[in-house]
């Protein structure tokens, strides 16, 4: 696919191994371990060849967010392990829920750009914001009664701090009714996230690739 045939992707991977992540702190290492997650989880689908699902790749006992690895400095890091360094990093922002893409369709949508120590907070917020303005996978209201992603439903106390789940939903889609809150959740769908399924790259993606060699 076209992200396979993508020079800069090889490239951005071998970087990886260069970057002393056990040194970055705070919005740095968040910004790094956000671009590692999003970039390892394209590398294990194209270097698979999938055209399905991520989760084709594992079985139900051994996922691919655990069962393979990848060296960063010094230390190998499975993709769940990356993903709670982010986490760590960020406070447990739930925010972070909207940025780290992992490749199927109900999930969210892999952002164009390198995430950055100095922009983070702004780019968070948008893919928060984009990610539940879609009625397809990220929010749908009838009135007051909300359909929402399974991302609430799997992780809820992931949103106490922002007062819980409907409060998070009101600050990024203010226009919704004060009272309206979550009744039902997507199904979720594991087939393959369609930005990452091109048989040529995109320019953004193309861009994205090569952004991702700007680790922190």
């Amino acid at each position: 696919d076209g992200w396979s045939h993508d020079p800069l992707h090889e490239k951005a991977i071998q970087q990886l191994t260069s970057v002393p992540a056990d040194a970055l702190t705070g919005d740095d290492a968040a910004a790094f371990w956000i671009n590692a997650y999003n970039l390892c989880v394209i590398d294990l689908i194209v270097r698979h060849h999938e055209k399905v699902s991520i989760y084709d790749i594992g079985t139900v006992l051994d996922t691919p967010w655990k069962s393979f690895h990848w060296v960063i400095g010094n230390t190998s890091y499975s993709l769940a392990e990356m993903q709670h360094a982010a986490f760590t990093a960020k406070a447990n922002d739930p925010r972070l829920h909207f940025a780290l893409a992992d490749g199927t369709l109900s999930g969210p949508d892999l952002l164009m750009e390198a995430y950055r120590p100095e922009q983070l907070e702004q780019q968070l917020s948008m893919q928060a914001t984009v990610f539940l303005q879609n009625e397809s996978k990220g929010l749908k209201a009838f009135g007051t009664i909300l359909q929402a992603s399974r991302i609430f439903r799997k992780y809820p106390r992931d949103f106490e701090s922002a007062g819980g789940a409907d409060s998070f939903i009101r600050t990024y889609l203010p226009t919704l009714q004060n009272n309206a809150t979550i009744q039902s959740f997507f199904e979720q769908n594991r087939s393959l996230n369609g930005s990452w399924n091109e048989d040529v790259p995109t320019e953004g993606a193309t861009k994205a690739s090569a952004e991702h060699q700007a680790f922190p």
